[in-house]
């Protein structure tokens, strides 16, 4: 028996004649006729008592229409969930994240989470390393960072999500604090404080290429796996660091003081990137909320 059988039953059960079945189902009474014979010798059962003037249900057919229904019921529902999924609003999406970022993407979350409610939406926090570890693996499904020395393999597929800068960080009580511009040979003498190399050694090697090509020898005087202590060491004057400038302004509470650099590419351009083949259509609801401001 398959499913059309059963629909085919079920609508011939609950109606008083063969005649008034083949309407609803659109087809002609021979038809019907025939499907349910089909469905009689199928089962090797009779499900009908036929007379001149209408047909009943054997003891047998009760039954099957009872439990037909509820099948029925149950592959709509099945069939309608099966839709959503393949829709991308029923399932699981995994987003990863720089930590750094989270303030930053909140609206978009709750805005997904309110179009999509039945998405369950994991966030995941990463430093840059493990971030692009965990988009390989596939262990999530989206990866948002910057676009900092970013080689992407040609699978890949990247969405910038703002433009963004790399400034100088410093304590507000610093010397050059005040000044509107600097450059990197004007940092040549300072401590510079880093993220560890193991956080993300992308963002490493972009930062040393621009201090070799504007001629200077960076003095790294302290790494910390924390941006929060980070932030932390400059504030209290032990070194200056290279950040991005629309992160720092969710960071007012430190007493620090962002300054433009001059004189190199800076760009630190916060994107979105997934593979080509994105096998959960809940990844492209998402992208759709990422509201690109610039290229």
């Amino acid at each position: 028996m398959d499913i059309r059988h059963l629909d085919y039953f079920v609508t011939v059960a609950d109606c008083p004649s063969f005649t008034e079945a083949a309407r609803q189902l659109q087809v002609t009474q021979s038809a019907v006729s025939y499907q349910i014979a089909e469905l009689e010798r199928r089962l090797e059962m009779k499900l009908f008592i036929r007379d001149r003037h209408a047909i009943r249900l054997t003891r047998a057919g009760e039954i099957l229409r009872d439990e037909g229904r509820r099948l029925l019921r149950d592959m709509e529902e099945t069939l309608a969930r099966a839709r959503l999924a393949d829709q991308g609003e029923l399932g699981t999406l995994r987003v990863g994240f720089l930590g750094s970022m989270e303030r930053v993407m909140g609206a978009t979350m709750r805005r997904f989470r309110q179009k999509h409610p039945q998405v369950d939406l994991q966030v995941e926090h990463h430093h840059m390393q493990g971030l692009e570890e965990a988009l390989t693996r596939g262990t999530v499904d989206l990866a948002l960072t910057v676009a900092v020395g970013l080689d992407l393999p040609e699978d890949y597929e990247m969405r910038t999500l703002f433009p963004d800068q790399a400034v100088a960080v410093l304590s507000a009580e610093h010397p050059l604090a005040d000044r509107e511009h600097l450059t990197l040979s004007d940092l040549r003498e300072e401590p510079l404080i880093l993220m560890t190399a193991d956080s993300g050694q992308r963002a490493r090697r972009w930062l040393m290429e621009r201090f070799r090509r504007a001629g200077v020898e960076p003095r790294v005087s302290k790494e910390t796996p924390s941006f929060e202590n980070l932030l932390f060491l400059v504030e209290t004057g032990q070194g200056v660091t290279i950040l991005s400038r629309h992160i720092i302004q969710f960071y007012s509470h430190y007493q620090i003081r962002a300054v433009d650099l001059d004189g190199q590419d800076m760009d630190c351009r916060a994107v979105a990137i997934w593979k080509k083949a994105l096998e959960n259509p809940a990844a492209a609801l998402f992208l759709a909320e990422l509201e690109p401001t610039g290229t």
